[in-house]
């Protein structure tokens, strides 16, 4: 502000106390206008916490533990009386001709005394014996013959008779000097049972001494006893029930008839499962 030259000292005064209260409402006026935002207190933002990504945790499906019917194995036939009789033909048999039939074995046959021996004097039994059966006759009030003549054994369905006879008796034996080979000798009526596979345990035949007991000596010591001899023995199995084969001895002739005429026991014979 410039004072002019000539100015009282009261009037200079006043001039000097309008300027400064100018310059004192102008101060005021820029602290209301600027001044008040800028010392007022400024808000604190809350602290932004951190993303954390949390997997989302699906509920476990509930499995109901339904339980698998087990399939039940299928019940092996049981034979009433009527329908044994029915396949032995009991009808047709003599009488007093006898049925034996196993439910564990499996397997059948009719029996009577051979024709030449006198009911009144011998009697004739067929008894389970473990895997097989003793069949044989002997005098009244005598001790039972316990001679196994018609053993059972398990096969593999896949095999034939003769593999199966293989497996079990000839493990391991030269099959140059003791093998499986089909039997055809047949039975006491010189026929053999339709639908069955029949076998012998055999070895070369020697070219001179005896036939029999000079060549069975090839087949090992165990074995023997099922191999042919002079006396009819053989394995046989019905192909309608591959699992199942039998062991059947004979020996010069046949021990029993069947009930029918002259047949042999060994005719009747059946594997029923």
């Amino acid at each position: 502000m410039q004072i002019e030259p000539g100015t009282s000292p009261k009037h200079r005064y006043e001039l000097i106390k309008a300027t400064l209260q100018v310059i004192v409402g102008a101060l005021i006026t820029i602290t209301i206008v600027y001044g008040i935002p800028y010392f007022s207190p400024k808000e604190v933002a809350d602290p932004i916490e951190p993303v954390v990504s949390v997997p989302e945790v699906k509920p476990t499906p509930v499995v109901e533990n339904t339980p698998v019917p087990t399939q039940e194995a299928p019940k092996e036939k049981v034979y009433t009386q009527d329908e044994l009789n029915t396949i032995f033909e009991m009808n047709k048999k003599k009488p007093g001709t006898k049925l034996f039939y196993s439910d564990k074995l499996g397997v059948g046959f009719t029996y009577s005394l051979p024709e030449d021996l006198p009911s009144n004097i011998y009697e004739i039994s067929a008894v389970e014996k473990g895997n097989g059966v003793a069949l044989d006759y002997y005098e009244k009030g005598s001790t039972k013959s316990e001679w196994v003549n018609l053993e059972v054994f398990t096969k593999d369905p896949k095999d034939t008779l003769e593999q199966a006879i293989t497996k079990e008796f000839l493990s391991g034996v030269d099959a140059k000097k003791c093998f499986a080979q089909k039997y055809t000798d047949g039975d006491s009526s010189g026929k053999q049972l339709k639908g069955y596979n029949y076998a012998e345990i055999f070895y070369p035949v020697p070219t001179n001494g005896d036939v029999w007991f000079g060549g069975i000596t090839n087949c090992p010591e165990k074995v023997q006893t099922y191999a042919a001899t002079n006396g009819r023995q053989f394995f046989s199995e019905d192909s309608k029930v591959p699992s199942k084969y039998l062991f059947v001895r004979i020996g010069q002739e046949s021990i029993a008839s069947s009930g029918l005429g002259n047949e042999g026991w060994e005719r009747s014979l059946r594997i029923l499962k």
